[in-house]
């Protein structure tokens, strides 16, 4: 089998998966869809904005990002936050920006204040960057803040776009918190254009 034909039978099982997420719905009534065709981890804290196609784990949806050979959107968020619901209002569920992150990007939106507990064989141990004291991560909230002590960040809403295109140093670059449309998108444009 040549490089062509391989490549268009793995196009082919991505768009599948994809169709096929789109088409089946949980019991919850949540749609499994993600660009890897998985359903989210932990589907009981599944929450993304309208539209977008996307995760809840950053794990996951880092796996599904280096298959697919695509950027990483990483989009922290609180439900306490006022103004990452204003971002989700009026960013976020724009349609240019939907179809902008959707067609780019393997997004994943994680809450830092998500009390729901995680199964017992996900629980560990982390040491935060800022502190010495080890802390038991028990609950999805606690998981999501390591993933952003990752970033070096603590505020939200904060969204990174992760190159993924080398492991041993951390390069990605950072959206904050615009109420303007224009801005956003003009930033997702320049940093598409420097990818």
């Amino acid at each position: 089998m040549n490089l062509k034909t391989t490549y268009f039978y793995l196009y082919f099982a991505v768009f599948a998966m994809f169709i096929a997420c789109h088409l089946s719905s949980t019991d919850d009534g949540y749609t499994n869809c993600n660009h890897c065709g998985e359903s989210p981890k932990y589907l009981e804290a599944f929450d993304l904005p309208d539209g977008i196609i996307g995760y809840n784990n950053y794990e996951q949806a880092l796996a599904c990002a280096e298959f697919l050979d695509k950027p990483l959107m990483v989009y922290f968020t609180a439900y306490a936050c006022v103004n990452c619901r204003k971002m989700e209002e009026n960013i976020l569920n724009h349609p240019t920006v939907v179809k902008k992150i959707n067609h780019n990007f393997v997004f994943v939106a994680l809450f830092v204040d998500d009390r729901t507990r995680l199964p017992e064989s996900d629980w560990f141990y982390h040491t935060p960057f800022y502190s010495k004291r080890r802390k038991h991560i028990k609950t999805i909230g606690s998981l999501n803040l390591t993933s952003l002590s990752q970033y070096l960040h603590g505020a939200q809403p904060a969204i990174f776009i992760d190159k993924l295109d080398n492991k041993e140093e951390k390069q990605y670059n950072y959206i904050s918190y615009t109420p303007k449309i224009s801005t956003f998108v003009a930033e997702i444009d320049s940093i598409l254009q420097n990818l």
